[in-house]
């Protein structure tokens, strides 16, 4: 994957109800989620970026934040924000609240991609659509959707002919907890717990 060639987007807009808090400032192995996401987001393009609602981010961290274009939108309306945002042609999205993806896991999808079609990873439990990438192209299609209402990602994938690659079957030493996120601090001492000394 070249650098040079691609944006990547850290999207980070949900509400955080179930938490109780913002999820961007959980720490995790002693640095922020968000902070986290955007090194991993670094190391994969040159050109990053935040998709967030959240006051007063663009204060704390080194790179540019971005509200949704359309709001209430969802995840969906997040990686349209992102793709209108985008300088490059291409964009890697990445989710604020997995705290052990990692370019591996990103270099494996890239190596499905197509450049005219999104490419999604899919875990034992489903798509993960916040661990993808998306042509800068689609944001044509998800505009219309978000303009009707539909804020479905699923549907969107469908729309654009999406390649879904179920990384159990092409990472080597595959564990299902890369795909574990921390929706609410049950979720995160769970976590903890399966990591001890790690977390």
């Amino acid at each position: 994957m070249n650098k040079e060639n691609f944006s990547a987007a850290v999207i980070a807009g949900g509400k955080s109800r179930r938490f109780g808090r913002s999820k961007l400032f959980i720490q995790w192995q002693n640095e922020w989620l968000i902070q986290r996401a955007l090194k991993l987001a670094a190391s994969i393009a040159d050109d990053h970026m935040v998709v967030s609602g959240e006051s007063g981010l663009s204060s704390l961290i080194n790179a540019p934040v971005h509200a949704d274009l359309f709001s209430n939108s969802g995840p969906l309306g997040g990686i349209y924000t992102a793709l209108k945002k985008a300088p490059c042609g291409h964009v890697v999205i990445l989710p604020v609240d997995m705290p052990l993806i990692n370019r591996e896991l990103y270099q494996l999808i890239y190596r499905f991609y197509s450049f005219k079609h999104p490419v999604v990873a899919k875990s034992i439990k489903g798509l993960e659509p916040m661990v993808s990438i998306w042509p800068v192209e689609s944001h044509k299609i998800i505009e219309n959707m978000l303009q009707k209402g539909d804020l479905s990602i699923r549907h969107a994938f469908k729309v654009l002919s999406a390649d879904v690659v179920y990384v159990p079957d092409e990472m080597d030493n595959y564990d299902d907890i890369i795909f574990e996120n921390v929706n609410t601090p049950y979720d995160l001492e769970r976590l903890k717990q399966k990591l001890p000394g790690k977390a």
